[in-house]
């Protein structure tokens, strides 16, 4: 594939999905699109080119669900970052918890959720945090653009590498062995929900304005440019309640414009939080 024709691939990728190839990884795109060429019988990846610009038509978004598998990253795994993991455990799920007392409805958001782990971590944390779990309404919602890493996380069955990061007593009460590996228990599945998701589709978003309490996302927006980094941060504020939480990956948004957010140093991790009252640090 000559220069020219890799980068309109670049191009449409970077408009389609906000995802920003770098440099180094155009030659492994470069193949994976010769891959697919193949594996559709088209003689020229112009042929290719033509099908995915025109995603307004069925057969075009099925393709882009299947290169959506190809250029994304599905590494994950349980209780990732054990400093945002404690800064969840300890401050930002309690205080949510202790502002619910009343309504006792919380909705949690995994934005790039990849396979799941992120999600059922959610979900393990609150199981552990809540006296009563069955008294809540509690919703966790795991985004994806990966069909393939949807399905996977809708199984609900992981194998020996997803749990490195986590207490092996949490796995033996939250997993059951099974012939094809550890499958997460119904009481933490009732709570979840998956589904494959463009986070530059704003329209396609699911959830009531102003209805989520966290929203984590981590380890995507690094792969993003500015444009679509911003496109996507204005629909979580969009979605967050007041005094709702937003935690990302590190320096994921150095450098952002953050609108309504104010952000909140820990020594575990930078948070932003939609409140005229956050969290006190030294709380």
């Amino acid at each position: 594939m000559n220069d020219q024709l890799l980068e309109q691939f670049v191009e449409l990728i970077r408009c389609q999905t906000g995802i920003s190839i770098r440099p180094q990884d155009k030659p492994y795109l470069s193949r994976k699109l010769l891959n697919r060429c193949r594996a559709l019988n088209y003689q020229h990846p112009s042929e290719y080119l033509a099908l995915l610009a025109k995603p307004q038509f069925t057969h075009s978004q099925q393709e882009w669900k299947q290169l959506a598998d190809l250029i994304t990253t599905g590494e994950s795994y349980f209780f990732r970052d054990q400093g945002q993991i404690k800064l969840l455990r300890e401050r930002l799920l309690p205080d949510l918890i202790a502002r619910h007392q009343q309504d006792r409805t919380l909705r949690l958001v995994s934005a790039g959720c990849s396979t799941g782990e992120e999600v059922y971590s959610l979900a393990i944390l609150l199981k552990e945090l809540l006296p009563n779990p069955t008294d809540w309404q509690l919703s966790i919602v795991g985004y994806d653009l990966s069909q393939a890493a949807i399905s996977k996380a809708q199984a609900g069955i992981y194998g020996h590498w997803s749990f490195r990061g986590i207490d092996p007593s949490l796995q033996a009460r939250y997993f059951r062995e099974t012939g094809r590996g550890w499958k997460v228990v119904p009481s933490l599945r009732q709570w979840v929900h998956f589904r494959c998701l463009n986070l530059l589709n704003v329209a396609e978003y699911d959830l009531p304005p102003g209805s989520v309490d966290l929203i984590v996302c981590r380890n995507v927006l690094i792969y993003l440019d500015s444009a679509a980094i911003q496109q996507i941060l204005g629909a979580f504020v969009s979605l967050l309640r007041a005094d709702g939480y937003l935690l990302t990956g590190h320096t994921e948004l150095q450098g952002q414009d953050l609108g309504p957010l104010q952000v909140l140093s820990f020594p575990e991790s930078v948070v932003y939080q939609l409140s005229r009252h956050p969290l006190s640090e030294k709380k």
